[in-house]
């Protein structure tokens, strides 16, 4: 999240496009406080992330870095076709990785571990991007990435429609006389 907003603020500065990067910006700043915050709790060799934190934090910093030497040394107009090409690759893995789970959802026939309302936001902003980016800018960057990752949101929307939280076979065995079985018996499938 961080490096994609990074990317993108960047690719907004380099082609003056101040609704990119400004935006972005504002998303820069919410992510790196998030990832503090995540930081503070997850242990240092997170299950849910591949490598430690510090390799993050690692990968991130090459990142950024590399973005600002590269931008500094080449024209803007390479930087900004490169940092482009790298800020859509970031930004559809960013968006396309919720899919991960693709393979749990149709095994267990749950959607549970795909989260409804980051999904909702998510497909919404890149619904507003495509329209910006194509009618506005006339920026593939902008409108084929976020085209591709509104398709992504799609995807997650109609798997969460489709296998709801799965639990629906599992609570009908649930004694429905007595609402605090059933209620444990949902918060244990969650």
């Amino acid at each position: 999240m961080v490096a994609s907003a990074f990317l993108w603020t960047t690719y907004g500065l380099l082609n003056q496009q101040s609704t990119i990067y400004m935006s972005n910006f504002v998303g820069l700043v919410l992510g790196v406080y998030y990832t503090f915050r995540f930081t503070k709790y997850a242990p240092a060799y997170s299950p849910t992330l591949p490598g430690s934190v510090s390799h993050h934090f690692i990968a991130l910093a090459t990142i950024m870095i590399s973005t600002v030497v590269f931008c500094s040394s080449a024209s803007q107009y390479t930087s900004s076709l490169w940092v482009g090409r790298v800020a859509v690759f970031f930004c559809l893995a960013m968006f396309a990785s919720p899919l991960a789970a693709l393979r749990t959802v149709l095994e267990t026939r749950s959607a549970a571990t795909i989260p409804l309302p980051f999904t909702l936001a998510s497909t919404l902003n890149c619904w507003a991007w495509v329209v910006v980016g194509l009618w506005d800018m006339h920026d593939p960057n902008v409108y084929a990435t976020n085209g591709i990752a509104l398709a992504f949101g799609l995807i997650q929307i109609a798997l969460k429609v489709v296998y709801w939280d799965g639990g629906s076979k599992q609570l009908k065995k649930a004694d429905d006389t007595k609402p605090l079985g059933l209620l444990k018996q949902h918060h244990e499938l969650v």
